[in-house]
């Protein structure tokens, strides 16, 4: 009877870790995760191209419409606004952590 167990000691001989996990990360990320969001976003990009130039046609801040000059800054106050509430954020909230913003001057003291 032979066994498939090394006397090594790598990554991969330790309990509960697999060899995806020695794969090489980008920006948090395997790189084989990367491909797949990147793909998926040339694909959506390809499917609403016309939808996409004719937004950017009306939004351009240099040759649009002028009442739609602003529009590409919005996404950016958006932005602004999730990362100044960061804290009070649903998905980030863990016990013992501190409020702040407008839900804190509502909570009842812990």
């Amino acid at each position: 009877m032979t066994t498939l167990a090394s006397d090594s000691s790598g990554p991969t001989d330790r309990p509960g870790t697999t060899a995806l996990d020695d794969e090489p990360r980008y920006l948090g990320m395997r790189a084989q995760t990367l491909l797949k969001m990147g793909s998926i976003a040339l694909l959506f990009c390809l499917l609403f191209w016309p939808n996409l130039r004719r937004l950017w046609d009306k939004t351009n801040p240099f040759t649009g419409e002028p009442n739609w000059g602003h529009a590409p800054f919005v996404p950016l106050v958006g932005l602004y606004y999730l990362f100044i509430n960061r804290e009070t954020l649903p998905w980030n909230r863990r016990p013992g952590k501190r409020k702040c913003g407008a839900r804190a001057a509502t909570d009842p003291p812990s």
